[in-house]
């Protein structure tokens, strides 16, 4: 089973007005019923944005927009006292990347540990509240963390830890603003054709480069911490896209990218069936078939067939490690119980596509991160891909492949870019 750490990659800062957090070890962020105590006061909330997040290349409107920012104002105690929601509305520009409440937000006075979510479903920002931030939380898939009505989701990165005085204090002006971080809980994948991209296939080949990600985990946490191993996740947690993208061309400026969209899927091991990849799948179209002499007489050797002039449904039997290429299924299968018994070999590559692997992120054991982009590049194909997108040998260490060279790149969001060769 997968074991999950926690990473966090900053995107935008959520200030409250005051400025120390912390990130303990011990925070139990427990969930319950609001349990207001202490004198009345206030604080005021304003968001800002970093410079470099502000003309992020990487980012589109929707990424960036804030339909809605929930507020979780817990005690010293870890205990839910109150979660008030503000509306984008209810913020004004101050600069071009930082945004402050018109309005102040009701609390009392004391020690507090405070957290912001943005675009947050209703539904989830319950769950936080009643569930606290140590729940295991799941989704069907990724687009529930980024609904077109609601924006992406973003979450603290860590606790922001103020200490409230009364209105009347000389230091309230300064003790009651808070800041925090957040980041999108999402990571965003985007795979193109490398620069001076090789084609090198014996036996045919390849066109129609489309990619998806497969292994997608449905778990996750609110607010990860650097010293948490969970969730533990089994085969039934993790998705794969239904529908594949074209690759994209070398040079695609991200905005306009074809993108897709994982939650964070981090472990101290790197596992095949645990493990999120990209899944890029290519058109193959043999330049030499072969048929039986004899129709459906595994045993009257092979001669030529025409081969196909367009992509189309055929069968790989290997014979001591030379590959041959059927397109009537009788005669494949015939062959092949004639030459490999009970060994049978025929694949069946339907509708033409072969499929490779680019397993994300090499360089930091496979493990992807929240707010992080990860560019692909395809470098080379070395060679016919599998017949399905299929995980051959689940709960096995991750091996480098030998069809496929990829570079990978992290940048912000964060991208993270890698070329691969695939076979």
């Amino acid at each position: 089973m997968k074991v999950f750490f926690n990473y966090l990659i900053a995107t935008s800062a959520l200030i409250a007005g005051f400025s120390s957090c912390s990130n303990d070890d011990d925070l139990t962020g427990k969930g319950g019923n609001p349990t207001p105590n202490g004198k009345a006061t206030t604080f005021t909330l304003s968001i800002a944005q970093p410079k470099t997040y502000a003309v992020d290349m990487n980012a589109t409107a929707d990424e960036n927009k804030m339909t809605s920012v929930d507020v979780f104002i817990f005690n010293d105690s870890d205990v839910l006292e109150k979660r008030e929601r503000l509306a984008s509305s209810d913020f004004s520009s101050s600069t071009d990347n930082e945004y402050t409440a018109n309005r102040t937000i009701a609390t009392t006075v004391g020690a507090k540990k405070i957290y912001v979510g943005v675009n947050l479903s209703d539904e989830l920002a319950r769950d936080v509240a009643s569930r606290g931030l140590t729940a295991i939380y799941q989704v069907s898939s990724a687009n529930d963390l980024m609904n077109p009505a609601n924006g992406f989701a973003m979450f603290s990165k860590v606790a922001s830890n103020p200490t409230f005085v009364e209105e009347t204090d000389a230091t309230a002006a300064t003790a009651n603003k808070v800041s925090a971080t957040v980041s999108r809980l999402l990571a965003k994948v985007a795979v193109e054709k490398g620069a001076g991209l090789q084609y090198n296939v014996l036996g045919g080949t390849v066109s129609d480069l489309q990619f998806s990600l497969s292994n997608i985990t449905k778990l996750y946490y609110m607010l990860p911490s650097a010293s948490t191993f969970s969730p533990i996740n089994t085969l039934a947690d993790f998705y794969k896209e239904n529908s594949y993208k074209a690759v994209n061309a070398n040079g695609t400026a991200i905005k306009t990218a074809n993108v897709s969209y994982a939650l964070e899927n981090a472990s101290a091991q790197s596992l095949e069936g645990y493990s999120t990849y990209a899944s890029i799948r290519a058109k193959f179209l043999p330049s030499k078939v072969v048929k039986l002499a004899i129709a459906g007489d595994g045993a009257s050797g092979l001669v030529s067939e025409t081969a196909p002039v367009n992509p189309q449904t055929f069968y790989v039997v290997s014979n001591a490690g030379v590959k041959y290429y059927f397109i009537d299924q009788t005669d494949a299968a015939a062959y092949d119980a004639t030459i490999n018994g009970i060994t049978p070999t025929m694949s069946t590559y339907q509708d033409g596509y072969c499929f490779y692997k680019a397993y994300l992120n090499p360089a930091h054991n496979y493990n992807i991160f929240r707010n992080n982009l990860y560019k692909v590049n395809i470098t080379a194909i070395n060679g016919l891909g599998q017949s399905g997108d299929n995980i051959d040998n689940p709960g096995h260490e991750i091996s480098k492949p030998t069809n496929i060279t990829v570079d990978i790149v992290v940048e912000p969001w964060a991208e993270n870019t890698q070329d691969s060769e695939i076979l």
